[in-house]
């Protein structure tokens, strides 16, 4: 397909040619001389010594120059670099071009071929390839962008046959490489290999592959009038036989017209004796073929036996009684020198392993072969890829025409197995130490299907150290011998809960050999033991923690009395107070004086009232600030006599602590007193109620509190800036909400007066430091 549609494109691009020759009427060849890069692939093109460019190609483009009086300037390079400075203009043509479709993307093809390329494996003389097949898994040389390499490549890939491909820059260097030895062939057009293979002591081998045609080309799109006149002249000299063009192919690719070698008397003796030579060689002829026919079946038997004994997972080999290989599989050779290629067969089993193991594979051999007798035997051996250990099956046998005693070894590499078995042990061992050093006690049981108790699998020590029996002992239990209360109902609740969740912690009471009870707190989880359902039980002595509870609780209990008896002689030490304040009040006269006193009175019995709540509350830690201001304004309204006053609160579900309820019930006593004294002065009511009421409420939203002291009374005065006022409540108001607790005040005089306190425990706390 690809030469058909090679043929169809050159069709098409003659036709187009013909259509558009108005359009290309005016192109001309190249100002000044024509470029041509030369890259050595003799016959063809190469620079000689004299640095002329010579070959095919240049011969035929001088000729046409010298008709079309062209000037020709040939430019050396390598087939890449040839490539590369076609790209860059920096030359107009190249030679010896086979055509790709890759190439055609980026380069003109003339219509004519020059000549067509054979490509052939050169090998070193004494190399003895014959087949592709001989070059699998060996290097092979080719020059880089080279088709012929390219060609070679897809060959062996599609006969399934892996070579180690490397590339060189030339044709030459492909060469010298096969002579030195870093490749075992090299890939060269069949022309350039019969000039200088013998220069390398290089011969072609039989495998020859992939001919094509080579042209003249040009960069896509250039030069399109030169490549037209080249086609003219070689299309124009194929006609005739005796043109220059067959006339240089012969000299240059043929080996044609060297000087006739033998006079004619000569040649006649020679043609009789070939005649008698050639009833010689039909009958030597004949004995060949019979010789090559039964050489072929041995070598293709030998053949399919190497194939078969190559391809055992095995390592086999014949081995004498002193430990000297006689014949070896490749695995074998791999195994024991790290090359399957090396041979080993002559070489003694001592010299390829150290010597005490060399001396005890001997004389295992030696015993099998004296005796007769076959051995097996797992052995360890130390090779290049370190230590292996081996399977071995040794059998006697008679080797060879001089039946020589031998043995039979058939090995196979069974360390992944023996490392996966001490890697095995090793993680058993670590996980029984850990297992055993574990202070808690650690127990398996086997769940059975009616969930019935099941006798111990396994214990660590402290399992039997917790309930003073030995493992033995244990080994005949069950879990419910050794628990107080293992009744049915509980057993079933923990199983259904290890389902369920995958496992179950409780408390249980152990019953100890000496009938001591030991708490304990027990954590089970569902594992699987050998293949079957289990349960392990990790069993953690709770005894001291259990009378540490017991001790901290009797401390708790002591210091909440202590605690109680604290708030209950502050409440009366303060109530104390208060009573004092009152009998002075009785031996005075003064009524600013008696104002005073009863204010004083007003502002501890609110925090009297506070110790007293927590006195009396279940819990220390806070009181439940609802009932707190349910006694405190009760008071207040009691003290003043303002029954026709109502006040409503609003701070159900609020608790606050000690530090936070003196503060704001100090606040609040200020101002629900100020509220009752001012806000509803006798004959004056609020205008849109004839209701006198005060409204108290604490909202707690997370850290943030709210207290809220409103009135619908008259007021406070129009000029009156209570940031500013001096009497003693507002400023204990201002420094408790803004200093001590830290908030932020809002006063509201639209509808009588409301004083609304925000803080947060933050910035109360921030305040505090």
């Amino acid at each position: 397909m690809p030469i058909l549609d090679r043929s169809l494109g050159i069709l098409l691009t003659c036709l187009l040619f013909g259509a558009a020759w108005p359009v290309h009427a005016t192109e001309l060849l190249p100002h000044g001389p024509i470029r041509v890069g030369i890259f050595p692939l003799e016959p063809l093109n190469f620079i000689g010594k004299n640095g002329v460019a010579q070959g095919l190609n240049p011969a035929l483009l001088d000729k046409m120059g010298s008709e079309e009086d062209w000037e020709i300037e040939y430019i050396p390079c390598s087939w890449a670099e040839c490539l590369d400075r076609l790209q860059q203009d920096q030359i107009d043509l190249m030679v010896s071009v086979a055509y790709t479709p890759e190439r055609a993307e980026s380069m003109e093809y003339g219509n004519e071929p020059v000549a067509e390329v054979w490509g052939q494996i050169f090998v070193h003389q004494e190399a003895g390839t014959t087949t592709i097949a001989d070059l699998a898994g060996r290097t092979v040389a080719i020059m880089r962008k080279d088709i012929s390499g390219t060609n070679f490549i897809r060959t062996a890939g599609s006969l399934g046959v892996q070579c180690i491909i490397k590339e060189y820059s030339t044709h030459t260097e492909v060469f010298a490489a096969v002579h030195k030895g870093e490749a075992a062939a090299g890939v060269a057009p069949q022309h350039f290999g019969r000039r200088y293979a013998g220069e390398y002591n290089l011969v072609g081998s039989p495998i020859l592959f992939s001919p094509f045609p080579i042209y003249f080309a040009s960069k896509k799109g250039k030069q399109l009038e030169l490549l037209r006149h080249l086609d003219a002249s070689l299309a124009s000299w194929k006609k005739d036989k005796d043109s220059f063009y067959f006339r240089s192919l012969k000299k240059w690719v043929g080996n044609s017209g060297q000087e006739e070698l033998f006079p004619p008397w000569l040649r006649f003796t020679m043609l009789i004796t070939a005649a008698l030579a050639l009833i010689f060689a039909v009958l030597s002829l004949y004995l060949k073929r019979a010789v090559r026919l039964r050489t072929e079946e041995l070598k293709e038997s030998e053949t399919n036996y190497r194939f078969v004994i190559n391809s055992m997972e095995e390592s086999l080999s014949i081995i004498d009684a002193n430990g000297a290989f006689l014949l070896v599989n490749e695995k074998a050779a791999e195994n024991l020198t790290g090359s399957a290629s090396k041979e080993i067969v002559g070489t003694n089993i001592r010299e390829l392993v150290p010597h005490e193991q060399g001396e005890q594979l001997t004389a295992a051999y030696r015993l099998v072969a004296e005796t007769g007798q076959s051995l097996v035997q797992e052995v360890a051996v130390t090779l290049p890829s370190g230590e292996r250990w081996f399977y071995n099956r040794l059998q006697p046998l008679e080797y060879g025409k001089s039946k020589t005693k031998a043995v039979l070894s058939l090995s196979l590499d069974i360390t992944e197995r023996i490392q996966a078995e001490k890697a095995q042990a090793a993680n058993e061992q670590k996980y029984r130490d850990l297992f055993e050093a574990n202070m808690d006690g650690i127990s398996l049981f086997r769940i059975t299907p009616d969930r019935t108790p099941a006798c111990f699998l396994d214990m660590n020590e402290s399992a039997a150290a917790m309930v003073g029996y030995s493992k033995r002992e244990l080994a005949g239990m069950t879990a419910t011998d050794v628990e107080k209360d293992s009744s049915p109902e509980r057993i079933a609740q923990r199983l259904a809960t290890l389902e369920k969740t995958g496992q179950a912690r409780f408390e249980t009471t152990l019953i100890a050999q000496d009938k001591r009870e030991v708490p304990v707190e027990i954590l089970v989880r569902s594992i699987t033991y050998e293949g079957a359902p289990a349960m392990m039980n990790i069993v953690r002595d709770i005894s001291k923690r259990r009378r540490a509870e017991e001790a901290l609780r009797a401390s708790l209990a002591e210091k909440e009395v202590l605690l109680r008896e604290v708030h209950h002689r502050v409440k009366n030490n303060l109530a104390a107070i208060v009573g004092l304040f009152d009998l002075q009040r009785q031996a005075m006269d003064d009524p600013q004086a008696l104002t005073i006193l009863a204010e004083l009175s007003g502002r501890i019995r609110s925090m009297s009232l506070v110790h007293e709540k927590l006195y009396r509350s279940e819990s220390l830690a806070s009181i439940d600030f609802q009932e707190y201001l349910q006694s405190l304004i009760s008071h207040l309204r009691t003290s003043f006599g303002t029954a026709r006053i109502q006040c409503d609160i609003a701070a159900a579900g609020v608790f606050m602590p000690l530090d936070l309820a003196v503060p704001c019930g100090m606040i609040i006593n200020e101002l629900v007193t100020n509220s009752l004294k001012y806000a509803f002065p006798e004959g004056l009511t609020h205008p849109e109620d004839g209701n006198c009421r005060i409204h108290v409420a604490l909202n707690r939203d997370h850290e943030t509190y709210t207290l809220s002291v409103a009135d619908n009374g008259v007021g406070l005065l129009a000029d009156f800036d209570w940031n500013t006022a001096k009497t003693v409540g507002l400023v204990l108001v201002r420094m408790l909400g803004q200093h001590q607790l830290g908030g932020r005040y809002e006063v509201d005089q639209r509808q009588g007066t409301r004083f609304t306190l925000t803080f947060t425990l933050r910035n109360r706390d921030h305040t505090n430091d």
